[in-house]
């Protein structure tokens, strides 16, 4: 299996169907399965960035329990929940903040 984040605007698929981002950039993670690098999931990351500081990741890795960790910045106000619900975060100030993110390895928060 491979996994893989980073940064997109507008409108992107994956493989699971047309995904339009909350604000100008929001971050993804994808797992795409072997042997023929396939899609089997995504999750979208994101909030109303006004598109000077987007959401970006930076590091992605597979911890020992298969668990999927991503690091990166946001700025505003960001839903770190995939699903239906939501957990919003509200940068403290300055530029941006940090955050690192886990879901396990079918992409479940």
């Amino acid at each position: 299996n491979l996994y893989v984040t980073g940064t997109w605007g507008g409108t992107v698929n994956f493989g699971g169907g047309a995904r339009a981002a909350n604000g100008v950039r929001d971050i993804f993670v994808t797992r795409l399965t072997t042997p023929a690098l396939s899609w089997n999931w995504d999750v979208l990351l994101g909030g109303t960035d006004p598109g000077t500081n987007p959401e970006l990741s930076y590091g992605i890795d597979r911890g020992l329990d298969g668990g999927i960790r991503v690091a990166g910045r946001y700025t505003e106000t960001v839903d770190f929940q995939p699903g239906a619900g939501v957990t919003n975060r509200t940068m403290g100030g300055g530029q941006y903040d940090g955050f690192l993110w886990r879901c396990d390895n079918t992409g479940n928060w």
